[in-house]
């Protein structure tokens, strides 16, 4: 009996011996872990900052799983705004992290040069920061968005860039009438539906090469240059249109004047 207590006692030892010897390698791992993350992070936090400047001063984001979002403390600026909806469809479909394993998901708006006047223009951008183990990588930068600001930090839209609704409304209807499949028919008719709408500022929406590139399809804005606001398009852009809209119109006998894609 003196000997099973003995071996019991000595068991219980070692057990306690080596739950503490786990205990000290969990804690120095997850702390070697965390070392190694904030060493990228850093590096990719002061990229950021140089890009961006006194433009952002507030980071945050959900905890597990760890979505880092570059904000400004003012939440209904363009970039607060931008970067909180990549934020809450990344915590969509982000997975949490484990003991071994971890993800800190990076969202931050990186400056473009804007194709409007009296404007900016920011990409929002996604990198991963990831552990397995002990073995650290950041991953390429990901463009999932671009947006515009306005002078006061708002977010432009078109609202901003239409400044007469019905002559776009009615230039649309004549552009959109060479359809060639019930696809195309049914993207005009979804198109004309989203601009019948009074408030156009939820209408998702990028611009380039002097297009408009919607969800469901690219319009040449040459067309529509008498209904642009000219406070964001410089003289020489709208000039630029005309003499594109003028051209169209002059070859409308012997081409397509649909101006339109689907992408």
């Amino acid at each position: 009996m003196m000997a099973v207590l003995k071996y019991s006692k000595v068991l219980l030892l070692v057990l306690l011996i080596a739950t503490g010897l786990s205990c000290i390698g969990i804690y120095w791992f997850g702390k070697e872990q965390n070392r190694l993350l904030n060493e990228q992070w850093h590096a990719l936090n002061i990229r950021i900052i140089n890009d961006l400047g006194t433009k952002i001063d507030a980071i945050g984001g959900p905890q597990n799983p760890r979505i880092i979002g570059f904000f400004q403390q003012d939440d209904t600026t363009a970039i607060s705004q931008r970067i909180g909806t990549a934020s809450e469809e990344e915590l969509k479909i982000a997975k949490p992290d484990n003991l071994f394993q971890k993800e800190w998901i990076v969202l931050y708006p990186q400056t473009r040069s804007s194709p409007f006047e009296n404007t900016s223009a920011y990409a929002v951008m996604k990198t991963s920061i990831k552990a397995d183990w002990l073995h650290v990588t950041t991953s390429s930068e990901t463009e999932l968005d671009i947006f515009y600001e306005k002078a006061d930090e708002s977010l432009l839209t078109l609202e901003d860039l239409v400044q007469d609704k019905e002559s776009f409304r009615t230039t649309l209807k004549t552009i959109l009438v060479s359809a060639k499949n019930e696809a195309e028919i049914q993207v005009q008719k979804d198109i004309l539906e989203m601009f019948e709408s009074d408030d156009w500022s939820a209408i998702p929406f990028a611009y380039t090469e002097k297009s408009l590139i919607l969800e469901k399809a690219v319009i040449s804005v040459s067309a529509f240059v008498d209904s642009l606001n000219p406070y964001y398009f410089s003289e020489q852009t709208l000039a630029d249109l005309r003499l594109s809209e003028e051209s169209r119109q002059a070859l409308e006998d012997s081409v397509d004047k649909t101006i339109i894609t689907y992408p």
